[in-house]
């Protein structure tokens, strides 16, 4: 009987899953101390400048350059034989997410001079980052399509908020009312029960309230005047109520979605989900409605509607069709295996926050540096590590087989950046 186990240390990205190299790969000799190792050397997919930037990286996981796992483990990889010398990596900086999007998008359109959508890839280490990548290439007319999860502006927490603006703004949009009918303001109550006068996170609005007004928000009279019905028909109105009253003094959509998250959606989620931080291990989506905010700030309210319907139709327009007839949008975690000719990279970039001093990072990720808090309903994950980190640099780099270009902001929500110590490390030409 023989046993084959195959492993690369300088991709793991799943400790948080239990795939750690200390128990599976090094600790494999533990329990087999005969065991042969055979190391694959050769890579066969990208040119010498993109493999000697990747290997220029993953040293620094390595004994020799301070880092935590033994230097008999690292492999010296060497290019095919007939590899192409390719275009040096690169890196540069821009001031603003909104501003790094516009410029990998521009970036883009010069790639696709010589190469089709499908030869690309844009990665990112959070989900939250393409959010400002998905209208620029929508303007662009380029057809892409964001695996992470379908469209950014699709994700329930991200339609809810919108949906909510969207119903303010114009009543007779069922499709808003009939999505966030139940999502109740931070003033509901229980009107009822053992938990009466609690805050309740629905308002006791189900299918029967639905077809009493015809799944219409401007028929809300023919419900608000039953008992069952009263309480949370007066906690939708009185927040639409509100929100009108922001919208109409608003000088971007920015303003009104910061009322709806604050005045009802961040405590909604909190209670739903166990919510209480910024923290990835929550899935990110605190960071994903900040990136919301962001956006529209930039809009007025119709404008910012428009751009959020025409992300959302490009997404379903690119629905069951060939990967390869698009640019893909990713997080790099789901970019792991594969290739392309042309591979860009955003937020390469890590600094302190402006406020506190405290560090912040997108890659390496903030929690990589400081402790995630542990509070709340839900235990949240514990610190990464910074090994990690650079096998997410060492992953989206290496999808690449002809091109890569990295990004970064100057700044990120509160956080001052600078360059990523990966780009460093990599030895990658900043522009």
């Amino acid at each position: 009987m023989a046993l084959n186990i195959t492993g690369d240390m300088d991709q793991n990205l799943y400790r948080f899953c239990g795939a750690t190299p200390e128990a599976n790969l090094m600790g494999i000799e533990k329990i087999f101390p005969d065991i042969l190792t055979t190391k694959l050397t050769v890579n066969y997919r990208s040119t010498k400048s993109i493999i000697n930037a990747t290997q220029l990286l993953i040293n620094h996981n390595y004994a020799d350059h301070g880092g935590p796992y033994e230097e008999r483990f690292r492999k010296d990889l060497q290019p095919r034989p007939d590899a192409e010398d390719g275009e040096p990596v690169t890196f540069a900086m821009y001031p603003t997410p909104e501003t790094e999007a516009e410029a990998v998008i521009e970036t883009v359109l010069e790639a696709l001079t010589h190469y089709k959508p499908g030869d690309i890839f844009i990665g990112a280490r959070t989900r939250a980052q393409l959010g400002f990548l998905e209208g620029p290439l929508v303007r662009a007319k380029i057809p892409f399509i964001n695996i992470a999860g379908g469209s950014f502006w699709a994700s329930k927490h991200v339609a809810d908020v919108v949906a909510y603006l969207k119903l303010a703004y114009d009543t007779s949009d069922n499709d808003s009312f009939s999505r966030i009918f139940n999502v109740a303001s931070n003033w509901m109550v229980c009107p009822w029960g053992e938990n009466k006068g609690d805050y309740c996170s629905h308002r006791y609005l189900g299918r029967a309230f639905l077809d009493r007004v015809n799944h219409s928000y401007n028929n809300l009279y023919y419900a608000s005047s039953e008992w069952r019905f009263k309480a949370g028909s007066e906690d939708l109105t009185d927040l639409i109520y509100q929100i009108q009253g922001v919208l109409a003094g608003a000088k971007n959509a920015g303003e009104v979605i910061r009322m709806i998250m604050d005045d009802c959606y961040i405590k909604y989620m909190r209670h739903e989900d166990g919510i209480t931080s910024t923290d990835e291990a929550e899935n990110g989506k605190l960071q994903d409605l900040e990136t919301v905010f962001e956006i529209a700030t930039e809009m007025d309210i119709p404008v910012f509607i428009a751009y959020v319907d025409d992300c959302i139709k490009a997404a379903e327009a690119a629905k069951e069709k060939n990967l390869d007839d698009y640019l893909v949008l990713s997080t790099i975690h789901r970019l792991k295996g594969q290739e392309r000719n042309v591979v860009y990279g955003v937020g390469f970039c890590e600094g302190e926050d402006a406020k506190t001093g405290d560090p912040r990072g997108l890659l390496p990720h903030t929690f990589s540096m400081t402790p995630p808090p542990q509070f709340g309903i839900l235990p949240t994950g514990g610190m990464g590590r910074i090994e990690d980190e650079t096998c997410c640099a060492f992953v989206l780099i290496s999808r690449a087989k002809e091109i890569c270009r990295l990004f970064g902001t100057a700044s990120y929500r509160t956080a001052k950046m600078e360059p990523s110590r990966f780009v460093g490390w990599a030895g990658i030409d900043i522009i």
